[in-house]
């Protein structure tokens, strides 16, 4: 395999590896949620970012490949939202709950 390819193949398996642990922290929150315990969200925020650069890593073909496993990540947080508003009633967001979002919206510019 050549170079290009090597790097190409272990961009991807970041993007990969990345997803599982996004998706992950989402079912851990919604199970401690359920179970009426304390869920730390800034690592939802952290994982998010950090999915959205490894995606924003890979060639057009490839990153677009991700876009339908990046829209259920985006639904799976939007029950978790959801949840914690069934739970908690409106939750006030803070300045700094604003960066995955960020990263997931700079991240639509580059796979329409």
């Amino acid at each position: 395999m050549s170079d290009a390819g090597t790097k190409l193949l272990a961009a991807v398996e970041a993007a990969a590896i990345e997803l599982s642990k996004l998706e992950s922290l989402i079912a851990g929150a919604h199970r401690l949620l359920a179970e009426g315990r304390v869920i730390e969200l800034s690592a939802l925020d952290n994982r998010t970012r950090e999915l959205c650069k490894a995606v924003l890593d890979l060639p057009g073909p490839e990153g677009r490949a991700m876009i339908s496993k990046l829209e259920k990540v985006l639904d799976s947080l939007d029950g978790l939202s959801a949840a914690l508003q069934d739970k908690f009633g409106d939750v006030p967001v803070l300045p700094s709950h604003g960066n995955a979002a960020a990263a997931y919206a700079s991240l639509l510019k580059h796979f329409p």
